[in-house]
């Protein structure tokens, strides 16, 4: 008895399958329908028809990005002809971007599918519009259409036939970023730099204190070489500026060879260029060699000639602190869009042209808090290297290291004004005497002058 249920049931279920091959699958509906493009219009016939011709028109062959074109399907051929009750109908389905109706004549069954009603169920023309994609990727479009012979009567599909039709659109390739503000590029680089320079002084003050990593322990360590004037503790924190300014500068390196790597390259327009290159010459001569340098000296000098510090601790750590103010003047000019485009070097007539930018003011204040800030320097230098030798020291004796000798021409030349036509050596004991005028005034500017006058006295009697 079971093996005569399964075998009817296999029976039925052989019938159903033969019907659905040779019969179609639905009706055929005037109001349209959904869902054909792999399937076709089987609802007018199983397979497609050579006497029916389906085409679409108003594509291009490549698309520009969110461009709207007009588009035209249509049909030819078939049973179609005037006078039926119904002519034909459509099916668009477009693999990305948005289709759009323009009458009533069709409707739309997503952002990508549309198909005639009812009403467009009476044409062989139908207009849509399909805005392109942003993704630059090529777009398949799959049309069906159906040619009627308006018999109604015989369930509206016997007769009827249907074509299909498939039109690839080239894309632009990858879709097309957003132009990026390279100044922005920048400042987001600098941000992520001082975060990971953060990063590293608080693994520095971890290594230090495992077990007092809290902040009532932190605040006092960072605070003690914040105001420090150790010459340990200033050429440290001058080591520390130089890397941090050498990596700034590096970034905006890069960025200036990104824009030269090809020809036509637009990364950095030609105003932007100018800023950077500026920027760049200025971050890494006065913000990041100078520093260096001078974390080298004040680290070296007062060990190598025997000195518990500088002449002027508190004097070195000003001249240090003026430099992160100054690299601050220098950057809100460029970040404010108006940088100064004049080139390092800062050469007139091109600093003061009426054609430059506004932000040339904030670039030759930092430079001026950089050019005191190395003066300060070199004087505090000058003066420990002359009267803070150890005892036995000369200038010209074997005791005297190299580096000092070297900072004493280095610091000389950067904190003496350079020579007029003017000047005249039958003028040098005038200059003497303004010097013994300046030295008897009280406070500091009076004391080096005197320290000054002694190691210069003291030199000539070594030279004697």
């Amino acid at each position: 008895m079971e093996r005569k249920t399964v075998s009817r049931r296999l029976v039925l279920i052989s019938l159903l399958a033969m019907a659905i091959i040779v019969v179609p699958a639905v009706t055929s509906l005037p109001a349209g329908i959904s869902g054909v493009k792999d399937t076709g219009c089987n609802c007018h016939g199983t397979e497609e028809s050579p006497s029916v011709t389906a085409s679409i028109s108003g594509l291009p062959e490549a698309y520009n990005a969110s461009t709207t074109y007009a588009v035209t399907v249509s049909f030819t051929g078939g049973p179609s002809v005037d006078g039926n009750m119904n002519l034909g109908g459509f099916n668009l389905w477009a693999s990305e971007g948005t289709l759009a109706t323009l009458d009533s004549s069709a409707q739309l069954w997503g952002p990508n599918e549309a198909s005639h009603t009812t009403e467009g169920n009476d044409q062989r023309s139908w207009a849509l519009e399909w805005t392109a994609p942003d993704s630059g990727s090529d777009v398949e479009f799959i049309l069906h259409t159906n040619s009627v012979n308006g018999n109604e009567g015989d369930g509206g599909s016997s007769g009827d036939m249907w074509d299909r039709a498939q039109v690839t659109v080239l894309g632009f390739g990858p879709e097309v970023l957003p132009d990026a503000d390279p100044f922005k590029v920048l400042a987001t680089l600098i941000i992520i730099s001082a975060m990971l320079l953060s990063i590293i002084v608080l693994y520095v003050f971890y290594r230090n204190n495992p077990d007092g990593f809290e902040w009532s322990r932190f605040a006092p360590w960072i605070t003690e070489w914040l105001t420090s004037t150790d010459h340990k503790k200033i050429g440290t924190l001058y080591f520390v500026q130089g890397l941090f300014f050498l990596g700034v500068g590096g970034i905006m390196a890069l960025m200036i060879r990104v824009q030269l790597s090809s020809p036509g390259n637009d990364f950095i327009s030609q105003d932007y260029y100018n800023q950077f290159f500026t920027l760049h010459g200025t971050t890494m001569i006065f913000l990041a060699a100078m520093p260096l340098i001078a974390g080298f000296a004040n680290w070296i000098v007062p060990l190598q000639i025997g000195a518990p510090d500088l002449a002027f601790p508190r004097l070195n750590a000003l001249s240090f602190w003026l430099q992160p103010v100054a690299a601050l003047l220098i950057f809100t000019g460029v970040f404010s869009g108006a940088g100064a485009d004049t080139g390092w070097t800062g050469y007139a007539p091109y600093v003061v042209s009426e054609n430059t930018h506004a932000g040339v003011s904030m670039w030759a204040a930092g430079q001026i808090m950089l050019v005191a800030s190395s003066t300060l320097t070199g004087i505090n230098f000058l003066t420990t290297m002359a009267v803070m030798r150890a005892p036995g020291m000369g200038w010209f004796q074997e005791k005297a290291p190299a580096d000092p000798w070297g900072g004493w021409s280095f610091e000389w030349m950067t904190s003496s004004p350079p020579p007029t036509p003017s000047f005249d050596p039958h003028n040098l004991p005038e200059l003497k005497d303004a010097n013994e005028h300046v030295a008897n005034e009280p406070g500091r500017l009076g004391q080096m002058f005197r320290r000054l006058m002694v190691a210069d006295d003291a030199l000539e009697e070594e030279s004697h």
